[in-house]
């Protein structure tokens, strides 16, 4: 995985409920990552055109938080 450095790319389903995002991933480019039954938790807010994400424990454990600006 040295190869990709920090790039990660998924694709699935995902459900929110309140400030919660739950994935689902069906194809990913880690191996790690499609684990049968594998699902990832985080935590959103978003203000405007920001939005921050961060891990709250789990598969992820906590770590940094990611913010997101739109830019049309």
């Amino acid at each position: 995985m040295a190869t990709w450095g920090r790039f990660g790319a998924n694709a699935g389903t995902y459900e929110t409920t309140d400030s919660v995002l739950t994935t689902h991933p069906s194809v990913a480019m880690n191996p790690q990552v499609m684990v049968m039954g594998r699902v990832t938790t985080l935590s959103f807010r978003i203000q405007g055109d920001t939005m921050w994400m961060w891990s709250t424990g789990g598969q992820l454990g906590r770590g940094e938080t990611v913010k997101y600006r739109r830019v049309e």
